[in-house]
């Protein structure tokens, strides 16, 4: 069994009754890491990413602790249905990126105009309609919209 894991792999080699993670550099050198069950090569991998930041051939953002030095994530709470009527109806039901509106046919979304895992909040002083071209088009970028 083989499983890809971003640029890091994880194997069971059942022939030697034991699971590898690996990850390979940007020099091409490949490191590796002999574990005997699947959560352990799982962190086993997450450390060789850590140690070798630097040297992989890719941007990898490093995890941060969460609860009490865990990687695990909280779970996140949307954007109540009322909070994202307030935002459309704010702006007009119009995409605050390029104007369109909802009259025309655009399905339009509730946008974060800083990211959230640039550090954005769900306050409504961070949120924008946008349409879903642009929405889908910015991605986790964080850029600036005009006024409402």
């Amino acid at each position: 069994m083989r499983r890809r894991s971003g640029a890091g792999t994880i194997a069971h080699i059942r022939s030697r009754g034991y699971w590898l993670a690996r990850v390979t550099l940007a020099s091409g050198r490949r490191v590796a890491r002999k574990r005997s069950s699947e959560a352990d090569a799982e962190a086993a991998l997450l450390a060789l990413k850590t140690e070798y930041a630097g040297e992989l051939g890719y941007h990898y953002r490093l995890p941060r602790p969460y609860h009490h030095g865990t990687l695990e994530r909280p779970t996140r709470v949307g954007i109540s249905p009322h909070v994202r009527f307030t935002v459309l109806e704010r702006d007009g039901f119009r995409c605050r990126y390029c104007g369109a509106a909802a009259a025309s046919g655009a399905v339009l979304q509730v946008d974060h105009v800083i990211a959230l895992a640039d550090g954005g909040t769900d306050d409504l002083s961070n949120l924008a309609t946008a349409c879903k071209p642009c929405n889908l088009g910015k991605g986790g970028r964080s850029v600036r919209v005009p006024g409402p």
